[in-house]
């Protein structure tokens, strides 16, 4: 059909003005979009920012002419444009806005192409990045070979998810620099990309350590089985930092194989990481692993393994080894004795003994013999813990022979044998000589203590001159001392003269309360008639006031009238209340004055004891002090002790040094009770601890 010329006409008539009604609509669009950049531009700070507030509306359209803005000399405008910028982005990735996320992102794509500083360009690619997807990945790609901003585009490029992405940076390593080849391993471990799997396999064989143990850690990260191989040459051949790269690796991949049931493979990687690094942690990590699995096959394994010292990996080892083995582990664990280091072998021994086995004490005799000290000291200890009878006259031989720990451990075994022994009534006249020689071979006082403690129990005479030694010294070991008055008091039967000597002395040297009383009883039948507490340097004679109120615990901060000065013939006012001193004397045989027995108020109260002590000359001395409970002491005005405490009397608790001048001197002494039992004693001995001779003229 042919049209008339008429309607051609107006055919194009119509066309002509459709055409500039959408020309006249552009210019209209275009008005407004000038109009909000003239204001973002704006050098009024509130325009700014109700025009970058504004920008979501404008949306992609805007985003090319704010890239001239965000390069403006304007920090101000470079700022809003900024802003507007990140709105805009913001409300391009909010769901249900797909065609204008892609829009903008292809927008951004463009502008991160342009010329602007590295700053700016930067900041474009990081708004891309949450943004972009396929249609952004050529220009990321292109920018990776940009040296100023490839490492923008990589982390771009590593936060896209798409395909396409993960393909740019896969396509980006071979021409790389060593550096940036690590910086786009990283990326594609973070995405976990298989397909890049191959490509790190051959990046994994690089010359360059840094590709190598970047390619080891993201096939570690990635967790494909295809890596398996790979990964076990590494950690089973390499050295140094790569294979503890490549073994961190390959636990990573057996816990991914574990995962996906693949259990036996998984099995195989544990084992292979347990016996190869010499890392504490991986090897910890693949033993966690294979307790899991809890597969008998992996016994061998880690028995080899126990040949490496790490007191955690051997204890959880060993647990794992009885697990599996049951009855059999004993027998496995004294296999990898043999074979493992000497701190391997010496922890193995002392954790078996340390669980009773018997079936070790053949393997500890043995270890005793040999060159290794620290060898040498577990299996002392181990015989000891397992009171191992037969072993008795090898430990005496090393105790005797050696020195230093060796010495010390097995003479600490030796006395265990012997405390079992005693437990068990073997011949006292046996034990005794056993005892006597321990106790002259040990050298530290942990060592005398156990021993002495059974010379108390036998008190035996030939003990006597062995144990004097530590009564005499200063201060005397407290068990010395037991041992010494229990000597002493046997002795009375039989040598009245030698026993006299050994109580008078456990007096003066402090023995305990009870003792003290049957050594003065003792020496009483004897025909001994002293002043016991005297001769031990006990002040027995005191004149005391009190008591005052101790609220709150608030007595032994409190001064009291006493500690401003001491007239015992003049009464002390004190909160409405008149005392006045009184003259006590106690016949204590260790000079404790009971303060119960004296005054009616028992609780939460204060007194004061003074008395004066005249010695020949000017000397130094010890002020042995017990108190229930706390307590103060002056010497002639001087504050010279103070222990704030909740006790019963001891006899000596408290060692203070002073100084007597030659004359009289004042002694006052502050006791703070709060309940139950209540009292006090004080002597004096010269430094070495012997009894100082004093007279008393101010209660005579």
């Amino acid at each position: 059909m042919r049209l008339s010329a008429k309607t051609v006409c107006c055919a194009f008539a119509f066309a002509l003005s459709l055409a500039l009604v959408a020309a006249g609509l552009a210019r209209a669009q275009e008005a407004p979009l000038e109009q909000w950049l003239a204001r973002l531009a704006s050098a009024d700070a509130a325009t700014r920012k109700q025009a970058w507030e504004e920008a979501p509306q404008y949306g992609a359209a805007a985003v090319l002419p704010l890239g001239r803005l965000l390069r403006s000399e304007d920090p101000a405008v470079a700022r809003a444009a900024r802003l507007a910028l990140e709105a805009i982005v913001a409300s391009a990735t909010r769901p249900g806005a797909e065609e204008e996320r892609a829009a903008t992102s292809r927008a951004l794509a463009k502008l991160i192409l342009g010329k602007a500083s590295r700053t700016v360009r930067a900041m474009e690619i990081r708004l891309l990045a949450l943004v972009g997807r396929e249609e952004a990945v050529p220009a990321l790609a292109q920018l990776l070979r940009d040296p100023e901003l490839r490492e923008d585009a990589r982390q771009a490029l590593e936060r896209i998810p798409c395909a396409a992405a993960e393909r740019a940076l896969l396509d980006a390593l071979p021409s790389a620099s060593a550096e940036f080849k690590c910086a786009l391993i990283y990326a594609l471990a973070a995405r976990r990309a298989n397909d890049a799997v191959p490509a790190l396999l051959q990046a994994a064989r690089s010359a360059e350590l840094g590709v190598r143990l970047a390619a080891l850690r993201a096939l570690g990260e990635i967790g494909d089985l295809r890596a398996a191989e790979l990964l076990a040459s590494a950690a089973s051949q390499a050295s140094g930092e790569e294979q503890r790269v490549a073994a961190d690796a390959y636990l990573r991949l057996a816990d991914a194989m574990l995962a996906a049931g693949e259990t036996d493979r998984a099995r195989r990687a544990y084992e292979l990481v347990l016996c190869a690094t010499p890392s504490p942690s991986q090897r910890i990590a693949a033993l966690r692993g294979l307790e899991e699995i809890a597969d008998p096959q992996s016994l061998q394994a880690i028995v080899r393994s126990l040949e490496v010292a790490d007191p955690l990996f051997l204890r959880l080892a060993m647990g794992l080894v009885d697990k599996l083995a049951g009855k059999e582990a004993t027998g496995l664990l004294l296999q990898a004795a043999k074979r493992a280091q000497p701190e391997a072998r010496a922890a193995i021994l002392l954790a078996l003994a340390g669980r009773g086995a018997r079936e070790v004490v053949p393997a500890l005799l043995a270890a005793l013999e040999g060159p290794e000290d620290v060898v040498k000291i577990a299996a002392a200890r181990g015989l000891g813990m397992l009171a191992a009878q037969e072993a008795e006259e090898r430990l005496l031989a090393l105790a005797e022979g050696a020195s230093g720990p060796v010495r010390e451990a097995a003479l600490a075994s030796y006395l265990a044998l012997l405390e079992k022994q005693r437990e068990e009534k073997k011949r006292a006249a046996d034990l005794v000589a056993k005892y006597n020689r321990a106790l002259e071979l040990a050298t530290r006082d942990e060592e005398r203590i156990i021993a002495l403690r059974a010379l108390a129990e036998f008190a035996d005479p030939s003990s006597l001159a062995l144990v004097e030694p530590l009564v005499l010294r200063e201060p005397p070991l407290p068990e010395a001392l037991e041992a010494y008055a229990k000597i002493g008091l046997a002795l009375a039967g039989e040598k009245p003269e030698g026993a006299k000597r050994v109580l008078l002395a456990a007096l003066r040297r402090g023995v305990s309360r009870g003792l003290a009383s049957q050594c003065a009883s003792a020496l009483r039948k004897l025909g001994v008639k002293r002043d016991f507490a005297r001769e031990a340097g006990f002040v027995t004679e005191w004149y005391l006031v009190g008591p005052f109120s101790s609220k709150n615990r608030s007595g032994f901060a409190k001064r009291f009238p006493p500690e401003q000065g001491v007239d015992v013939r003049a009464e002390v006012n004190f909160d409405g209340r008149v005392l006045r001193w009184r003259k006590h004397r106690t016949n204590d045989v260790q000079g404790i004055i009971n303060f119960r027995s004296l005054f009616t108020e028992k609780q939460n109260v204060v007194v004061y004891a003074y008395a004066e002590v005249v010695v020949p000359r000017e000397q130094s001395v010890l002020l042995k002090i017990g108190s229930d409970d706390s307590v103060k002491c002056w010497v002639n005005g001087k504050l010279v002790h103070e222990h704030e405490v909740t006790r019963p009397v001891r006899v000596d608790d408290d060692v203070v040094s002073a100084k007597l001048a030659a004359g009289k001197n004042e002694l006052l002494v502050k006791v703070v009770q709060e309940r139950g039992q209540w009292g006090f004693c004080l002597r004096i001995t010269d430094p070495q601890g012997n009894p100082v001779a004093f007279t008393q003229p101010a209660t005579e």
